[in-house]
């Protein structure tokens, strides 16, 4: 753009950025609550201007960002359309974004330090936390999920200001516009696992891309960088990390920890809220020896970007020379109101262009008719009209041919017939087909569209069965997807006319019956653990269920046995096994108890002390092996001598029956 442009009430400075559906300029407002000032204002392209996904989806990024007021996201002020171009304001941050800073010091071979990473990071949490917690003027809360958390999407200013920007395929429960199931918005290697599945998203999704930029700040590289798009989200849905310690063993293991958090491939793991991750970030800043904050960034900023920052900054200068009075005067040499783009040339004292002047109107007047008076008919007398010949009795009456109306219909047909195939043509353009590009696991599976069988996928170089499916009238349909071994999978999705839905997906597994393993155990008392969790045994019986390709480990452990470990699994299918398990007796103890009940006892064994006194009397610590010598006697009974050995029993009784007089 050589020449500043008035756009409404606005002056569009120069192009900042453009893409395939909007472009942002840099842009002068007049006469605001602030006075003039610099805004950025991003305008909808011509191409997609009828695009109603689009213009929703724009209408929205306006609608919830207007209503968040925090100091970490960037404020939008005001969405309009002028000229058939939809078009919003937007605060102007004069900086750089994150990623333009991160190639920075990766090309200069200054790796970002720590500290400023969790700085950053600890920015955009506090931010994201406010908007998480956004509620609408009757205090309903917003539901909202940026679900686009990336580096390109956060902006540091030269004062050291963290911002995070574009709402505008963020998710809120009032939103005009909906996606479509299966369609993925935002970036795939900042996705978080459900967000590449297609599932429903919660606050966590977002924690989850924190976590990666915060990994990539760290470590230097893409969490989840691969050589495709399906490979890229494979390992998202996995969380395939490479080991932390490896790539970055400089990080300190308390910021590492806080980063895998984040991280987790299960959301109930992850950090619930981002204010918490933004605690514990601050928490860990405090106890470093280097402390950060907006000073610092601002001053890594300006020595990474110097030349940059200098020259962004006469361009600024160069814009206060333009002002309101010039603008509308320019406008009225122009002949045209502030409702129209008009391009002008405003003299600035710092770079002084050449002054251009419009050429005034030229009015015209419109010319007055000339009316001629009609003449005054001359009346004629009949006196002097010639008299009227005779008429003759038997004239011929000459047959007047009659024009051929064959013509005329010939003509009203082509007619017809034009605008029947002009109107069945215009319709089938509107109602024009759409396609479907399935990608799914497993390789082979069949396709079904409103239940019609219309392909098997074939296995793509990536792993996954891939088919497209062209000529899916378009509107709502139903595809159902079906593998042998496989649950289907039945969706609902939305064909746009000539358009490609995309739908990438996985089909679960058949759930196969569990495999059982029956337990019989001795000793009955003994104590059962399967991976930790206690087991239930009845009388030295017990039932492990264990299911497809699932491994545990059993501990049976009691007093006086040796504890024992076995690992299970995995089991076939339904199958049915029996195990008995006998712990080893490491010590025994007996006890004798005498009849009369006075008499006296005595028990030895080699090695241990003998016992002996009157009535019942126990030996403790008995070996397995051990041979116990038991003794019972009883004035006016006969004595009685028995040798004793271990029954496997931990505790062992035993009676005798003195025979007396």
């Amino acid at each position: 753009m050589s020449k500043p442009v008035i756009f409404g009430p606005y002056l569009l400075l120069d192009r900042i950025a453009y893409g395939g559906m909007a472009e942002v300029f840099r842009a002068k407002e007049f006469a605001s609550e602030e006075g003039d000032r610099i805004i950025a204002i991003k305008r909808v392209l011509p191409s997609v201007s009828d695009n109603e996904q689009f213009i929703a989806m724009f209408r929205d990024e306006a609608l919830i960002t207007r209503s968040l007021q925090h100091e970490n996201i960037a404020q939008v002020y005001d969405f309009d359309k002028l000229d058939g171009s939809y078009y919003l304001t937007m605060e102007y941050i004069s900086g750089v974004d994150l990623k333009s800073y991160f190639c920075a010091c990766e090309k200069e071979g200054r790796p970002m330090s720590p500290e400023l990473a969790a700085h950053i990071v600890c920015e955009v949490a506090e931010g994201l936390g406010y908007a998480h917690r956004a509620s609408d003027d009757s205090g309903s809360s917003l539901g909202l999920i940026h679900r686009d958390v990336s580096p390109q999407n956060i902006l540091l200013s030269w004062n050291g200001k963290v911002k995070l920007i574009d709402f505008g395929i963020a998710k809120a429960r009032q939103k005009s516009q909906r996606t479509d199931a299966g369609v993925l918005k935002g970036k795939f290697g900042y996705m978080s696992p459900e967000q590449v599945r297609g599932l429903p998203l919660s606050n966590r999704s977002d924690l989850f891309s924190l976590g990666a930029v915060l990994w990539e700040l760290l470590t230097g590289h893409r969490a989840f960088d691969r050589e495709s798009d399906y490979a890229t989200m494979d390992a998202v849905r996995a969380v395939d990390l490479p080991d932390f310690e490896q790539v970055a063993p400089a990080v300190p293991e308390s910021l590492r920890m806080i980063c895998l958090k984040a991280l987790q491939k299960d959301e109930e793991e992850r950090y619930s809220r981002a204010e918490s991750l933004a605690r514990d970030l601050r928490r860990w800043i405090n106890k470093q020896s280097q402390q950060v904050g907006a000073e610092e960034l601002a001053r890594a900023l300006e020595q990474t970007f110097s030349q940059e920052q200098h020259t962004e900054q006469v361009l600024l200068a160069s814009y206060k020379g333009h002002n309101a009075d010039q603008i509308a005067e320019s406008i009225r040499a122009a002949g045209a109101s502030t409702e129209h783009a008009v391009q002008v040339t405003v003299s600035t004292p710092m770079l002084q262009p050449v002054i251009g002047q419009a050429r005034a109107p030229v009015r015209i007047s419109p010319a007055k008719p000339s009316v001629t008076p009609l003449a005054k008919p001359i009346a004629t007398p009949s006196a002097a009209l010639p008299a009227p010949l005779p008429l003759e009795p038997q004239r011929r009456r000459l047959k007047t041919e009659r024009p051929s109306k064959v013509p005329f219909l010939l003509m009203i047909l082509a007619v017809v017939l034009t605008v029947s195939g002009g109107w069945q043509a215009y319709d089938y353009w509107l109602h024009r087909p759409g396609s479907l590009s399935v990608s799914v696991l497993p390789p082979s599976v069949k396709v079904f569209v409103n239940f019609e069988l219309l392909g098997t996928t074939q296995q793509a170089p990536d792993g996954r069965g891939s088919l497209f499916i062209e000529r899916i009238p378009h509107g709502w349909v139903d595809v159902r997807l079906e593998a042998d071994g496989y649950k289907s999978l039945i969706e609902q999705v939305h064909i746009s006319p000539y358009q490609t839905f995309s739908w990438q997906t996985n089909l679960p597994k058949v759930a196969l019956p569990d495999g059982r393993i029956e337990l019989s155990i001795f000793p009955i008392e003994a104590r059962l653990s399967l991976d930790e969790d206690l087991l239930p045994l009845d009388q030295g019986q017990a039932t492990v269920v264990l299911g497809d390709g699932i491994k545990k480990n059993l501990f049976v452990s009691a007093n006086s046995f040796t504890p024992y470990s076995v690992n299970l699994g995995p089991l076939k299918p339904g199958s049915q096994q029996k195990m008995a398990i006998k712990l080893k007796l490491e010590r025994w103890d007996l006890r004798v108890q005498p009849e009369p009940e006075n008499a006296r006892v005595s028990i030895s064994s080699p090695g241990l002390k003998t016992v002996r006194g009157k009535g019942a009397q126990s030996l403790r610590g008995l070996s397995p092996n051990a041979i116990v010598s038991v003794s019972v006697s009883r004035r006016r009974c006969r004595r009685s001598k028995q040798k004793v050995k271990s029954s496997g029993l931990a505790s062992q009784p035993m009676t005798v029956r003195l025979k007396c007089r």
